[in-house]
């Protein structure tokens, strides 16, 4: 649906679902229910990412983190409600799957450069697994780069109580 798309700071809308947009939300419900009612096993939220957007449902979800408008605020307030819009997507989509059933499967993934949302993903309660996709090759870094982070991910999300995961770069 257009008006759920993310909206830059020059008001465009961009080919990306605003991840706090309630009609987003709403689908996103829709396709787990009815993907549960056919009889799939598990849910895998991919990628959530640090996104600006200044709709109004981003500005109203960021009294706590910002003090202004989100198109107004300071950089870093942006990136902090960006972050926490990320990982609490996670963290609502997560649950909504558990309240269908518990025996339901949560998955996400999230890229290695967004540590951040990463670090708040690992205490969602209802997350069964966490990885991530080592891109050393998009971001410029050596293999061993991307071996050393997805060491990394495995140790923090078994420590965390969550499976790890790892999906591998097999396009380039």
């Amino acid at each position: 649906e257009p008006e759920a798309m993310v909206v830059d700071p020059s008001g465009r809308r961009r080919g990306q679902a605003c991840l706090n947009h309630p009609a987003f939300k709403k689908r996103v419900r829709e396709m787990a229910e009815k993907s549960a009612e056919a009889g799939f096993e598990g849910f895998f939220w991919d990628e959530p990412t640090e996104t600006l957007c200044v709709c109004e449902y981003c500005g109203s979800a960021a009294p706590s983190l910002i003090e202004r408008t989100l198109d107004k605020s300071s950089p870093d307030s942006v990136k902090k409600m960006a972050q926490a819009t990320a990982a609490g997507y996670i963290e609502e989509m997560s649950a909504f799957v558990k309240s269908l059933s518990p025996k339901l499967g949560t998955s996400a993934c999230v890229m290695t450069h967004d540590r951040p949302i990463w670090e708040r993903a690992l205490a969602v309660p209802n997350l069964d697994s966490l990885g991530t996709d080592a891109y050393w090759l998009l971001a410029g870094q050596s293999l061993e780069k991307g071996v050393e982070q997805s060491k990394l991910a495995v140790l923090e999300s078994r420590a965390a109580g969550h499976s790890p995961h790892l999906w591998i770069q097999c396009w380039n």
